[in-house]
C-alpha cells in the first residue's frame, strides 16, 4: 500500500502544483538514479515526485492529469522505478551506462519482494543537470516504456 499512496500523491502533486519546485541537480546519471533510489529505503520521498524528469517527460505526465477525471487514476497506477505497486527490500543495480553527449542510456536491475525486473533509463543533460527522459521494462511479461503508456490514452 505504501506504493500506491506515492503513485496517487504523485499525479495529485502535478495537477496542484504544476510541479514547479527546484530540484536537485546532476552531474553523473549514476548520481541522479542514486538519488531516484534512495527513498525506497529511507521513507524519505521528495515533495515534488518528478523533479527527477526531463521537461519533455514531465510534459507527458501533466497532460496526462489534464486528461484524467478529479478523483480517478491516471494511466500509470504503478510505480515506474520499480515496475510494481507496492515495495519491500529494494535494492538496485546500474548494470551498464552508455553515455553520448547530453544523453544516457542506463540498465538497471531492481530487486523487489525477490523479483528482478530489467529497466532501461533513457537520460537527457538539461541545463547542465541529468534528468529521466524515459523509462522502460524490459521484464518479459511486464515490459512496457513510459512515454508509450502516457501518449497512448
Amino acid at each position: 500500500m505504501k506504493q500506491i499512496k506515492f503513485v496517487v500523491g504523485l499525479f495529485f502533486l502535478v495537477v496542484t502544483t504544476g510541479g514547479a519546485f527546484a530540484a536537485p541537480t546532476f552531474e553523473k546519471p549514476e548520481a541522479l538514479l542514486d538519488y531516484a533510489y534512495k527513498p525506497y529505503s529511507t521513507e524519505d520521498f521528495p515533495d515534488d515526485p518528478f523533479e527527477l524528469f526531463s521537461s519533455g517527460l514531465h510534459a507527458l505526465v501533466e497532460a496526462d492529469a489534464a486528461r484524467t477525471p478529479v478523483g480517478e487514476m491516471g494511466t500509470i497506477d504503478f510505480d515506474p522505478f520499480i515496475n510494481a505497486q507496492d515495495y519491500a527490500g529494494i535494492a538496485m543495480r546500474i548494470d551498464h551506462i552508455q553515455t553520448e553527449g547530453d544523453q544516457a542510456l542506463v540498465d538497471v536491475s531492481v530487486e523487489n519482494f525477490g523479483q528482478r525486473q530489467a529497466l532501461v533509463f533513457s537520460l537527457v543533460n538539461e541545463a547542465g543537470s541529468w534528468r529521466i527522459d524515459d523509462i522502460e521494462s524490459r521484464t518479459p511479461e511486464f515490459a512496457w516504456r513510459l512515454s508509450t503508456l502516457l501518449t497512448e490514452n
